[in-house]
């Protein structure tokens, strides 16, 4: 093309990049301190997150379609 019309072209592609992040905003470190400790923690994080993997498995089960014979 740029024989024939004696120009040249040039094109700019730019691209975004959009990052989401979620955070838990926690009390101070001072009245957390103040607070007695939590029993049992290890436990009770790894229930939460066989409870909600559980919720999980169980919607991604009732949203997909399986093929029928």
């Amino acid at each position: 093309m740029r024989y024939v019309f004696g120009r040249t072209q040039r094109t700019i592609t730019q691209s975004e990049l959009l990052i989401v992040l979620q955070v838990k905003v926690l009390d101070p470190l001072t009245a957390r301190a103040s607070r007695p400790l939590e029993r049992n923690l290890l436990e009770r994080s790894r229930r939460e997150l066989r409870e909600r993997l559980e919720r999980f498995s169980e919607q991604t089960a009732r949203q997909t379609r399986m093929p029928r014979n």
